[in-house]
């Protein structure tokens, strides 16, 4: 068993997908998820972890997690990785280019 406690925010896919499928192997893990349940239960199949849908932009879920967090892990809580995210949802290209900074030019001239 393992003895170190770990919850990886936004770990159906992506970053923490791969965060949760390492810590695996040396924690207990809550892996949350929003909107990816079968890529979450494919997580759950894969490594054991416990599963629990929660979106961090809202108190009360948050205020689950920490309950359902404290009922898994009754010694405690070891590592928290915050990787969900909340992108705003305008198109990308508009928010690329409204937030690009300009690029210095360092390029020695001739």
């Amino acid at each position: 068993l393992h003895s170190m406690n770990a919850i990886v925010t936004g770990a159906s896919r992506g970053i923490g997908r791969g965060i949760a499928l390492e810590l695996f192997h040396t924690h207990r893990v809550i892996a949350t998820y929003l909107a990816n349940r079968d890529q979450a239960e494919s997580l759950r199949s894969e490594t054991g972890c416990e599963i629990f849908r929660c979106d961090i932009s809202k108190p009360d879920d948050r205020a689950e997690l920490i309950r359902f967090g404290r009922e898994i892990f009754p010694d405690g809580l070891d590592l928290l990785v915050n990787n969900a995210g909340m992108a705003p949802r305008e198109r990308r290209s508009h928010t690329l280019n409204r937030h690009r900074a300009p690029i210095p030019d360092v390029n020695p001239k001739p």
